[in-house]
């Protein structure tokens, strides 16, 4: 676990490279460049883009994950392997683009009322949503064979990079809104060529080859699996923007606008958990397929243990600073109406981390199908919340209909492991680290505040990082951390 700790490290920072160009982005630049219903309509356009591509790749991103290694004995079945998967991303954006015409006027119905910015710029989901079909699957191949830094880079990095530039050009050059639009499509239509083209050189995306070798019964298997991710997939895709989808139809785009930036500060908590998630995965998928469950319990305590670690620290420095950040987003008094939005979805967040690596577990197992039952039933609660909620509460019964069905979904994937697995995340550990949690605020809440905003946010992160830093490592919560930390510390005085 040291190893994939070290590992993480290089993506970990890449993804908070990205984090602080989408800082810049969602927090000031956008909100300074774009009306709040230009705003939400960004978001939202990339919300249906996020949907209709994990709908439209058909599971062909966790098909590669799950049957890679499989059809990784020769370098002829390999490439067929790849050929197919990438035929089949192919065949998934043709079915979108078609599926868009055929049903424009009842997307239309449902948005024009409160949304019909949304309406005028519905077209540009097309390249977005192609762009991340294709980038999916080659993704998938580069990521199953151990090489997570340059999906990162794409992922976290050259994404959000794609906003900085369209917003800037849009600020030099007057752009009209369809500009900014034109030049951001183009952008995310680079993306799947440059990480196959990094792929291919590297060898990880062969292409010679024939699907005829790939047997009748593991086309099949294929073919079943696929099936059974896209309705899994549909689900989950469905919990995670039903709320963005909701808010554009019932609220309109100015709330969508004020949800995008209150998640968006939100979402940092969850960074170490997708990257280390995208070192872990040839580790569980390799654990499963010798059915190592020592292995996978090993994981399963390590990722919860470290992932809510760092997630707790995060939470605390951006919540107990949470009225310094309003303040410092232009239109800030208006953003601020997010403010308990950031607080359910860090809940959520930091729920999600604390029950571990649980979907790469239950994901790469023979017990998928079951997970894909608890999606089922969480995307129907989900909908049925936002529906429910958001109408009565705008962004705030967004956000608690999101904690609500993220805590119910990993409460049951918890339960599923412990009953056909036999393990569990939690330890004695885990109690020491929320009793340094509640420490922590205690502390630095009873901190006076200092006239200047920036001064005090400043003074009182740090704080929360001695306080709380001091207290895991002081009591050796973490073997990894604690390690991690002596590294970085040995390179910094030898330097």
């Amino acid at each position: 676990m040291g190893e994939v700790i070290r590992r993480s490290g290089t993506t970990a920072l890449l993804s908070y490279l990205g984090f602080f160009i989408g800082y810049v982005n969602m927090l000031l630049l956008l909100p300074y460049a774009f009306r709040p219903e230009e705003v939400g309509l960004i978001r939202l356009l990339l919300s249906v883009a996020a949907l209709a591509s994990t709908l439209a790749s058909f599971g062909g991103t966790q098909v590669v994950i799950r049957f890679f290694p499989f059809f990784a004995d020769s370098d002829i079945r390999r490439a067929a392997f790849t050929r197919l998967l990438l035929l089949l991303g192919v065949a998934g954006s043709i079915v979108f683009t078609v599926c868009l015409f055929l049903f424009r006027d009842e997307i239309v119905s449902i948005y024009a009322g409160k949304s019909p910015l949304f309406v005028s710029y519905l077209w540009f989901t097309i390249p977005l949503t192609i762009s991340l079909i294709l980038y999916g699957v080659v993704e998938a191949f580069v990521l199953v064979q151990g090489r997570p830094i340059i999906p990162t880079l794409f992922r976290e990095v050259y994404t959000r990079g794609i906003l900085t530039v369209g917003a800037l050009t849009f600020l030099a050059l007057s752009l009209s809104l369809r500009g900014f639009f034109q030049l951001i499509g183009l952008l995310y239509c680079l993306a799947p060529m440059l990480i196959f083209l990094y792929g291919y050189r590297l060898g990880l995306l062969p292409l010679s080859g024939t699907a005829r070798t790939i047997r009748g019964k593991e086309l099949k298997e294929l073919t079943s699996f696929g099936w059974f991710m896209f309705l899994g997939n549909a689900s989950a895709v469905v919990l995670a923007n039903i709320d963005s989808l909701v808010l554009g139809a019932s609220a309109g785009l100015v709330s969508t606008g004020i949800y995008s930036v209150a998640m968006f500060i939100a979402v940092i908590i969850q960074i170490p958990k997708q990257s280390l998630s995208r070192v872990l995965i040839p580790l569980v998928v390799t654990a499963n397929k010798e059915r190592d469950v020592r292995t996978l319990d090993l994981l399963y305590k390590k990722t919860s243990l470290n992932q809510f670690v760092i997630g707790a620290g995060i939470f605390l420095i951006i919540w107990l600073n949470i009225d310094a950040l309003f303040t410092l987003i232009p239109n800030g008094q208006l953003y601020s109406e997010g403010k308990w939005v950031v607080l359910f979805v860090s809940i959520a967040r930091l729920f999600d981390m604390l029950t571990g690596c649980n979907a790469e577990i239950i994901g790469t197992s023979e017990y998928y199908k079951l997970d894909l039952v608890i999606y089922f039933i969480l995307s129907i609660v989900g909908i049925g919340l936002n529906v429910i909620l958001i109408p009565s509460y705008g962004v705030n019964g967004a956000a608690v209909a999101l904690l609500a069905s993220v805590g119910l979904y990993n409460t049951m994937r918890f339960i599923l492991i412990a009953v056909v697995m036999k393990i569990q995340p939690f330890t004695r550990k885990t109690v020491i680290t929320l009793v340094c949690v509640g420490l922590t605020y205690i502390l630095i809440s009873l901190i006076p505040h200092v006239d200047s905003v920036i001064l005090d946010a400043a003074l009182r992160s740090v704080m929360i990082a001695g306080v709380f830093g001091g207290t895991i490592l002081g009591f050796q919560v973490s073997e990894d951390i604690s390690g991690y930390a002596r590294e970085i510390l040995q390179y910094v005085r030898k330097r």
